[in-house]
């Protein structure tokens, strides 16, 4: 029905800006070797497929009063892209999938007239 579709499509919505955001707020500030670990962390993170990873053992040592049980099945509902690095896409709410920031179409392009002054531009 009607209201199922509605649920779903609000749950891709805020699975992709969520994921989006948290790649843009902690994974921004790590240099590109941590960012390929940051990437495959997210992609099994995500995919649900984090249960019984080094990380995932690592993770309940440290925290064992978490109730992680409850969550270790779960995956978000919008499934990322297998190629490149998670950094290289944009989540698209129109389309609800990830597109390429080089092949995002809704990208204003400036273009700097040939007789700018340096301090016009910036």
């Amino acid at each position: 029905d009607d209201v199922t579709v509605l649920i779903k499509e609000t749950t891709k919505l805020i699975d992709g800006f969520f994921v989006f955001a948290f790649i843009w707020s902690i994974g921004v500030c790590i240099d590109y070797d941590s960012r390929i670990k940051f990437d495959r962390y997210i992609r099994l993170l995500c995919t649900g497929k984090i249960i019984g990873t080094p990380e995932y053992e690592d993770y309940i040592l440290k925290s064992p009063e978490y109730p992680y049980r409850q969550y270790e099945n779960r995956s978000i509902s919008i499934n990322l892209p297998e190629e490149g690095l998670i950094y290289d896409y944009i989540f698209d709410n129109k389309t609800m999938k990830w597109i390429n920031w080089l092949e995002f179409n809704n990208l204003t392009v400036y273009k700097i007239p040939n007789d700018s002054k340096y301090n016009n531009i910036v």
